[in-house]
């Protein structure tokens, strides 16, 4: 059981490959492991903690590069759901001069938005140490009721609550 559960987007960052240049401008992107909850996940497992991720991506080949990446970071996979339904999440960043993202995302109905309270595993959130979540999942249901339910599990069972507010305005209907 791992010590951190995280639940939350799990997409695929396409990050520019010049700095400086906008969206427009950069000649070329590169492949990375993303969403805010998927990097704590991998970051802790990397850093030598136990960490599980509660995501769901498409089965399409970014879906794979993402189990790929988390897999050989040494993040528990148990709840990292697959499907055939909605494609993985993409997000464009390029960086201006002083190294502020410009971002871009680009599947309109995503994988990481279908997460649905009945994906949940119950236990598996009251059984750890840490719960550890974003607010990306919060802006579309069914991912926004899972989350709040995750939530409520996890304070049920007296979890360290960890938030990472990481507002993308464009990804809101409404502030």
């Amino acid at each position: 059981m791992p010590e951190i559960v995280c639940l939350g987007e799990a997409l695929v960052d396409m990050v520019a490959t010049v700095m400086g240049l906008n969206l427009v401008q950069t000649p070329g992107f590169n492949k990375a492991a993303g969403g805010a909850p998927t990097n704590v996940a991998a970051g802790c497992a990397l850093l030598g903690g136990s960490a599980g991720l509660i995501a769901k991506v498409g089965q399409d080949s970014f879906g794979e590069f993402l189990r790929q990446s988390l897999w050989d970071a040494g993040v528990d996979l148990e709840h990292f759901l697959v499907t055939p339904e909605y494609a993985t999440q993409l997000a464009f960043v390029a960086r201006d001069e002083r190294g502020v993202p410009d971002f871009a995302f680009h599947v309109k109905e995503s994988a990481d938005q279908a997460l649905s309270p009945a994906d949940l595993d119950l236990d598996y959130i009251g059984q750890g140490e840490i719960f550890h979540f974003g607010t990306i999942t919060l802006i579309n249901e069914p991912a926004r009721s899972a989350t709040w339910r995750a939530l409520e599990i996890a304070e049920e069972a007296g979890l360290i609550i960890s938030l990472d507010p990481n507002l993308r305005p464009p990804l809101w209907p409404s502030l």
